[in-house]
């Protein structure tokens, strides 16, 4: 069956049997005219990709923009003419899903002997190992451990503790400030760990 209808004889599309309709011709004067109630009964009255022509006497977007909402499928314009066919589909049907079929059996990882794992102990015994001596940036070239002119690695300050150690003199700074403290003491100075001391004393005395 099909239908013709004029927007002013909406209670012809209301009285029609839901799904009676292969095709419906809808004529109105403005895409406005299309509104939700209007389209839900064109759709009702549609047979499943029955196929619907709506014509109006100016064009706008309005009118392919009311069939989208509306839920039409192929939806096109053509001036003043839109066509588009009712979906395939019913609003709000439903499809069990079917259980997962079971998985093929797969191979299974297996672990042999000590499955690779580290000793805990041997990790440990390396955190604890001796720090390594300290690298200088001067000395190192020819071979013999000698302090450039403006040493700032602690190579100099090393190797004059050295040798006033040897040599059991005096307690010297190279840098002016071993005598202060470890507050103002270098790196790698000889003196780190031990009290201040005045330097015109050779005696180092304890401030308790």
């Amino acid at each position: 069956m099909s239908l013709t209808i004029e927007s002013n004889h909406l209670e012809t599309l209301q009285a029609a049997a839901a799904g009676s309709a292969e095709s419906i011709t809808y004529k109105t004067a403005v895409a406005a005219d299309l509104t939700p109630q209007v389209t839900k009964e064109l759709l009702r009255v549609l047979a499943t990709g029955g196929a619907l022509t709506v014509t109006v006497e100016t064009a706008s977007p309005a009118l392919k923009r009311a069939l989208l909402f509306a839920g039409f499928s192929g939806v096109t314009v053509d001036g003043i003419t839109a066509t588009a066919a009712k979906p395939g589909f019913k609003v709000g049907a439903s499809e069990p899903l079917k259980a997962a079929e079971a998985a093929a059996a797969t191979s299974t990882w297996t672990l042999s002997g000590d499955g690779g794992l580290v000793d805990e102990d041997a990790l440990l015994e390396k955190d604890a190992a001796a720090p390594a001596a300290p690298v200088y940036d001067c000395g190192t070239s020819i071979g013999v451990r000698k302090a450039c002119k403006d040493c700032s690695c602690g190579l100099a300050e090393e190797l004059e503790g050295e040798t006033r150690a040897a040599a059991g003199g005096e307690r010297k700074s190279g840098c002016g400030s071993c005598s202060l403290g470890d507050a103002f003491r270098c790196a790698n100075c000889p003196s780190l760990g031990l009290p201040a001391w005045k330097t015109d004393s050779e005696t180092v005395k304890l401030q308790l």
